[in-house]
């Protein structure tokens, strides 16, 4: 997963990735996963900007560590892609589609 990204340091997610490989078994054989979140799509922008978790509003806000999701869904023989959120293509916003692999 990090090739080529050199030594870094990320956030592993492990609540969204524990919550994503238990639910992949649940979907049905034709039924696809949608998920719309702030997806770090590349290890090596982590080298760039902090990514979470921080504070806003009150709340706690996480990046969630999109390739580690993809290499876990890819593992459990699901497509798993990340694309920009349709609404607002511009935004930090992505959806992560997850269905199981042809």
């Amino acid at each position: 997963m990090l090739e080529g990204a050199g030594e870094i340091r990320m956030q592993v997610s492990n609540g969204a990735l524990a919550s994503f490989t238990q639910t992949l078994p649940l979907l049905h054989p034709f039924g696809r996963l949608a998920c719309h979140d702030l997806f770090l799509t590349h290890p090596a922008a982590y080298h760039s900007g902090f990514y979470g978790p921080a504070k806003y509003d009150g709340s706690v806000v996480n990046w969630v560590n999109g390739p580690l999701l993809q290499l876990a869904g890819n593992r459990r023989g699901f497509d798993v892609q990340i694309t920009p959120f349709s609404g607002r293509p511009e935004a930090n916003v992505r959806t992560l589609v997850a269905q199981v692999r042809d």
